[in-house]
């Protein structure tokens, strides 16, 4: 976290947190830097998981998807500009699927 902060990253993405819920000391180590985090975990297995981390100054909204993947992973927010201008962040993990090429 040190890193980001001292290159003052404004948002940084994450895949494989390895996270399984927001209340724990990765998380708290993130926000006594001043940061924010979003995070989609995963539910049924463990590892995984992908998370936008922004400073907190900024206010991120998640970007809900009603559409579920079954070949990726994302965590999917929208941020607000001075100007007004609606950016949306992605962050995107491609499971490794097992594939029999022997057949």
């Amino acid at each position: 976290m040190s890193n980001i902060s001292d290159k003052k990253i404004d948002i940084a993405a994450f895949c494989e947190t390895w996270l399984a819920d927001m209340n724990n000391p990765t998380t708290a180590v993130i926000k006594s830097f001043g940061y924010k985090i979003l995070h989609s975990f995963r539910k049924d297995k463990k590892g995984g998981g992908t998370a936008l981390v922004y400073n907190g100054v900024y206010t991120m909204s998640c970007v809900q998807s009603s559409t579920v993947f079954s070949t990726f992973e994302h965590t999917a927010a929208s941020i607000k500009t001075a100007t007004g201008t609606k950016v949306i962040f992605v962050t995107v993990y491609r499971l490794r699927l097992c594939v029999d090429t022997t057949a």
